[in-house]
């Protein structure tokens, strides 16, 4: 169907009214039926088209807005009839005034609206010459815009479709927020209700109910401004603070000349939403040169999590204003300090005149000494010898006189220089200490937000750039920074320890396949080094030692807790970490969790996982865990967990450890691609990525004839090797993938290389010996077994190995003996106990798995 509208008529009614006569209308002759007299189109859109017209009642121009499509549908008629109310009951000045509803001949409702004249702030943007072209007009634009959806927000409306090009900048510097078509209405809060400044209490505006083209599911607004999640469509959790990303967005494209995302399509970048990929932006962000308040508040207003951003447009407009005014008095204070600059200038130049003044005064009066001499020399030539010696004394006199005052004045006007240079020296000594001032703050803040966001290297580099400005004048800022480097170095810690304990070993039963047994005594080393041991001193004193740092990283140190308590043995240990998490948690349900009881009792975790409160990510998977371990499966909780938080790298990661099949390979994908630098994440890929290419046990089986997918697993299982060259469970499980593709040689070296960064695990030894067995080099194997069993004296495997290899050398004892020894390991196995009942005289099938 052509949606192309007809043309528009000369002549438009008001909603309610008769089609009348078109004459003009007058101050006698007030009928709407002939008010608006159409002039010519202004612009279109995919669902709009915008005229501009003359009100001949008034005689003024006016913006006239209608639909394109005739008859639209349904959704689209509610969501303008939506866009009226709203935008009619936004009385600020950056909202377009809206003056009538209306509806066309043809049946299409149309909007009366104020003309706006000007440019978008998009096509402003893209007329600069460079991005530091008329900055500060730009961030007043933005401040102007930030108070008006500001004032939206206070009325319980988001707009959902923020960007550039809805924005009008006229020639008189007014700014407006265009087309809330999007617009919605999601309440007001009390402790959100604010006063209006002159007219008493704010209203929560009112809106039609048909809200049907905003199901679930559907992404709406424009995708390069896009928060996650409006991109994924979950449309009950956007609130005002999904209008503060598009803000966000908004300062991007100020400050870099780039929104957020850019990508080839629409489509491309609403995955880029999805997913909250930033890194671009955060580094044109760190590149554009702009103030670093601007680039911390960009930073902030793009968080992924709502809850990580300023709670509405409010909190974004206090901070430019502040940001401005800030700016304001250091260029007053900057011009003060040129006028006193000024000042010390014109002093020496004064004293200087002074002095050339005084030295030409007595040069005259010494003239005038000589003069009278010889005058006195003519006239009593009698009395020369005394006249003489008389005007000699006198002009010595005088020439004494204009040097003393020759030395004054210079001494005079060498003060007043330097007076003037100490005074330049401390402006210049004062400016440099604010900016890096302002340096440090800016970089910590950045430090504590890619910390939180578990981006440690980059973390480290801003703390770095700190530790530059310290060194530039704010030493006594040293002190803060180290602290913040010790936050970060504990971070990082306990999140090592949190995932590198998941690691897999591919294809093995359970014993060896987690490393759970070390994590508590890390934990304890780590907090020990903190000086916050919870097993050295009473649970108080450690509570108040926590309070007393001001919980910076309060998040961190009770994560840390909670696992460390999951895999303690000790009972007392374990009861006095959780008794610590309680005292520093003020949540109900999270107290629950950590009472020894509820632990132990399946229905008790059950009812927590009901009533889960979906708010920390992080105690989800705590009782994830804590479920697993009685028995109950984890999965539907964290599912619905990962639904409200998509970008948790934890939820993601605690759901590949208990799914199967696709969906823990699809788990394990996200996690890795929510933090590319976890080594473990992409290790648990790739073997999740080669057992679904091996037999249905896992790694038994050539899985290279298999699966396409066997070379990106060997891919993966070699990024993780560079990712944590030193964790021999990542060389373990490489020369597992490397056996089932039959290069031996290299699996060899990655079992080597394992061997020598854990002695103390056995595995890797018990796969050299299978290696050297299946060569038939059986002295080698014998060798290799040995350490195996030496190394890890429950490895049944090894044994068995061990004897089956000295069988081949003809050792029968040994061989019964090492046999013996993995029957007793492992009673259930018959085909141990079969080779045993075989000895002697024949051995003709050797143990290669």
């Amino acid at each position: 169907m052509d949606t192309r509208p007809t043309e528009l008529p000369d002549t438009l009614v008001p909603a309610g009214t008769a089609h009348g006569a078109a004459e003009e209308a007058t101050e006698r002759d007030t009928s709407p039926a002939s008010r608006y007299e159409v002039l010519g189109e202004l612009a279109r859109g995919g669902m709009g088209i915008v005229f501009r017209a003359r009100d001949r009642l008034l005689n003024r121009e006016v913006g006239i807005k209608t639909l394109r499509e005739n008859p639209a549908p349904a959704p689209v008629l509610a969501r303008f009839r939506t866009e009226a109310h709203i935008t009619g009951q936004l009385q600020h000045p950056s909202v377009p005034p809206v003056h009538e509803l209306g509806v066309l001949p043809d049946g299409r409702p149309f909007i009366a609206m104020k003309l706006i004249k000007g440019q978008t702030l998009d096509a402003q943007l893209k007329d600069r010459t460079n991005l530091d072209a008329d900055r500060a007009r730009f961030v007043a634009i933005f401040e102007q815009i930030a108070h008006g959806v500001a004032y939206a927000h206070a009325r319980g409306v988001v707009h959902r479709d923020l960007k550039p090009s809805n924005v009008m900048v006229g020639a008189h510097g007014e700014v407006h927020v265009m087309d809330w078509g999007l617009a919605k209405v999601v309440g007001q809060s009390a402790d959100r209700t604010r006063a209006d400044c002159d007219t008493g209490p704010a209203t929560v505006i009112g809106a039609p109910d048909d809200e049907s083209d905003s199901r679930a599911g559907r992404a709406f607004g424009t995708p390069a401004y896009m928060p996650v999640e409006q991109a994924i469509g979950a449309l009950d959790r956007v609130d005002p603070r999904s209008d503060v990303f598009s803000l966000g967005g908004i300062l991007c494209a100020i400050l870099t000349g780039k929104p957020p995302y850019v990508a080839a399509t629409g489509e491309a970048a609403r995955q880029m939403a999805a997913t909250a990929k930033l890194s671009d932006c955060r580094a044109r962000l760190r590149v554009c040169g702009a103030e670093p308040e601007l680039v911390a508040l960009c930073n902030w207003c793009l968080q992924p999590e709502p809850e990580d951003r300023p709670a509405d447009a409010d909190a974004v407009a206090r901070a430019v204003s502040e940001f401005r005014a800030d700016v304001e008095r250091r260029a007053r204070q900057a011009e003060l300090d040129r006028v006193r600059a000024d000042g010390a200038r014109a002093v020496a130049e004064a004293t200087a005149a002074e002095a050339v003044n005084t030295r030409r005064e007595a040069e005259a009066r010494a003239d005038a000494e000589r003069a009278k001499a010889r005058e006195q020399r003519a006239r009593l030539r009698v009395q020369r010898a005394l006249l003489g010696a008389l005007a000699l004394l006198f002009a010595a006199g005088g020439a004494f006189a204009w040097w003393k005052e020759k030395a004054a004045s210079e001494r005079q006007r060498l003060d007043a220089e330097r007076r003037a240079a100490e005074a330049l020296a401390t402006a210049e000594r004062g400016f440099k200490v604010r900016q890096a001032q302002q340096g440090i703050d800016a970089a910590l803040a950045l430090a504590d937000a890619l910390r939180k966001q578990a981006r440690f290297a980059q973390a480290e580099q801003a703390l770095a750039q700190a530790r530059r400005h310290v060194g530039e004048g704010a030493e006594d800022r040293s002190a803060v920074v180290e602290r913040a480097a010790a936050d970060l170095k504990f971070a990082a810690r306990t999140d090592a320890i949190r995932y590198q304990k998941y690691a897999r070993v591919a294809g093995s039963t359970s014993l060896g396949q987690f490393d759970v047994r070390s994590a508590p005594g890390k934990y304890r080393e780590v907090f020990a080094e903190r000086g916050l041991d919870p097993l050295a001193r009473p649970v108080a004193e450690t509570v108040a030692l926590i309070e007393s740092e001001g919980a910076a990283v309060r998040d961190e140190i009770l994560a840390a807790l909670d696992d460390w308590a999951h895999y303690e043995q000790g009972d007392e240990p374990w009861a006095r970490l959780l008794a610590l998490a309680r005292q520093l948690e003020t949540n109900e349900w999270a107290k629950r969790l950590r009472e020894p009881a509820a632990r132990a009792d399946p229905n008790e975790l059950a009812m927590l996982a009901a009533n889960a409160n979906f708010a920390q990510p992080a105690l989800l998977v705590v009782l994830a865990n804590l479920m697993a371990k009685q028995k109950l499966n984890p999965c539907p909780l964290l599912r619905m967990a990962r639904l409200r938080h998509p970008n948790s790298f934890e939820l993601a990661f605690a759901l590949g450890l208990f799914a199967t099949d696709d969906e823990q390979t699809t788990a394990y994908e996200v996690a890795r691609a929510l933090r590319p630098d976890n080594a473990i994440a992409c290790l648990n890929l790739a073997i999740a990525r080669a057992e679904r290419c091996g037999a249905a046990t896992g790694f038994l089986g050539r899985f290279r004839h298999r699966c396409a997918g066997a070379a990106h697993a060997l891919e993966l299982f070699e990024c993780a090797i560079k990712l944590d060259p030193r964790n021999a469970l990542v060389h373990l499980n490489f020369g597992l993938a490397l056996v089932q593709t039959g290069d031996l040689d290299a699996a060899g070296r990655a079992f080597t290389e394992a061997a020598k960064l854990d002695p103390q695990s056995g595995l890797a030894s018990y796969n050299l010996a299978l290696i050297e067995f299946n060569r038939g080099r059986y002295a080698e194997a014998v060798a290799h077994a040995i350490v195996a069993t030496r190394a890890e004296v429950g490895l049944a495997r090894a044994h068995a190995v061990l004897g089956v290899a000295r069988w081949r050398l003809g050792d029968v004892t040994g061989a019964r003996a090492a046999l013996q020894e993995a029957v007793r390991l492992e009673p259930k196995n018959a085909d141990w106990a079969e080779l045993l009942d075989d000895l002697p005289p024949d051995c003709t099938a050797p143990l290669c798995e």
